[in-house]
């Protein structure tokens, strides 16, 4: 796991890509380098396989996103996040329901639901990877 200034930001760009519909580059470029938080990254034979954010918010913290090509690799993730953060510290995740994995890890983690939320669009769904997509970047920002 390494910090993820030191993965070049071309290729992360390119691993989120599989999980927001449109170029968020500018985005990124903010997200994640907010202060105080921790972004953290896997790489793969030479390629981002898992990314994450945690970040101070109101009450405790919050992983924001949590992407990763499999289970293992979302829990070391996970694991790793964790760690940034002091002991008895409220930390959330926002889920994608719809992904198995995601709905395990918090169930072996033992976190509990604070709210609910569905995931609408006007036209068409757009073909995101929910399989790897462990927690979203945000409801407020997509």
């Amino acid at each position: 796991m390494i910090e993820l200034a030191n993965i070049p930001f071309a290729q992360i760009c390119l691993y989120d890509s599989a999980f927001f519909p449109a170029d968020r580059t500018k985005f990124l470029k903010l997200w994640l380098t907010q202060p105080d938080s921790i972004a953290l990254g896997i790489i793969r034979n030479n390629r981002i396989v898992a990314y994450g954010v945690i970040r101070p918010c109101r009450i405790g913290y919050k992983i924001a996103p949590l992407f990763a090509d499999n289970p293992l690799l979302a829990e070391t993730l996970w694991l790793g996040l964790l760690a940034a953060v002091e002991e008895n510290q409220s930390v959330f995740l926002d889920i994608c329901e719809n992904n198995p994995h995601a709905r395990a890890l918090v169930k072996r983690h033992d976190l509990q639901i604070v709210f609910e939320t569905l995931r609408m669009y006007t036209k068409y769904m757009p073909a995101l990877d929910f399989e790897r997509m462990y927690g979203i970047t945000s409801f407020e920002l997509g």
